[in-house]
């Protein structure tokens, strides 16, 4: 059975040159590549509507070029949001309630980890959203294709996640996809450079959203 990842489309810039991508399952520290696996992308499948501008059906999917094996504890498949799941979890129904995110951390951080990051964030309403995330980015919110978080405490910085990271429930006992993060927080630097805002708000297309549009291709 071939795999699939999934990813923000803002991701992948050339994505109808899908032999330049690869990706790496079971990574937990970049320096150590036991017990991980590699695999060439062999297509890119864009949102036909993704808007590179505004974000908007910010999602792709990537087709591995051979199957993924699950060898190792590290490696497992993640449950999407569907059918009975996805009406009992909607955006309104997780706000306020925990969930994970992950990544390789901001390249500002002066002391950064060679290991995979986590954070707990709590996804908050679409009025307290709009308040901090860039006015470009409001269609968004408006067409329910984008929700945001922000840390649950005041140590849980958000810029342990990138761009194209998921969002993770735990819904029943499963851990499910529930978002691919679209909006990192901005802010400059006493250097000039601009790069994520450690107490910032992030923002995620709602995967829920785009099952149908996924099973078409995840099916074929």
């Amino acid at each position: 059975m071939i795999g699939y990842i999934n990813e923000a489309a803002h991701c992948v810039g050339d994505w109808q040159r899908p032999q330049q991508y690869s990706f790496r399952t079971g990574l937990f520290d970049y320096q150590n590549f036991t017990g991980t696996s590699s695999y060439n992308v062999s297509e890119i499948i864009l949102h036909p509507e993704f808007n590179q501008t505004t974000l908007i059906n910010d999602i792709a999917l990537l087709r591995s070029d051979e199957d993924i094996a699950y060898t190792y504890s590290t490696v497992l498949p993640i449950c999407l949001p569907r059918g009975d799941v996805a009406k009992d979890f909607t955006v309104e129904q997780v706000v306020g309630k925990p969930g994970l995110v992950a990544g390789w951390e901001s390249p500002h951080i002066i002391r950064k980890s060679n290991v995979l990051q986590s954070t707990t964030v709590i996804t908050i309403d679409a009025n307290s959203c709009k308040m901090k995330i860039p006015q470009q980015n409001h269609s968004q919110l408006d067409n329910s294709t984008v929700f945001c978080a922000r840390g649950q405490k005041w140590y849980d910085k958000v810029c342990s996640v990138n761009g194209g990271g998921g969002l993770f429930h735990n819904y029943g006992g499963l851990w499910y996809l529930r978002a691919i993060v679209s909006l990192t927080p901005r802010k400059e630097f006493p250097d000039g450079s601009t790069g994520c805002d450690p107490d910032g708000i992030l923002g995620f297309t709602d995967v829920a959203r785009y099952s149908k549009w996924m099973d078409e291709h995840l099916h074929q």
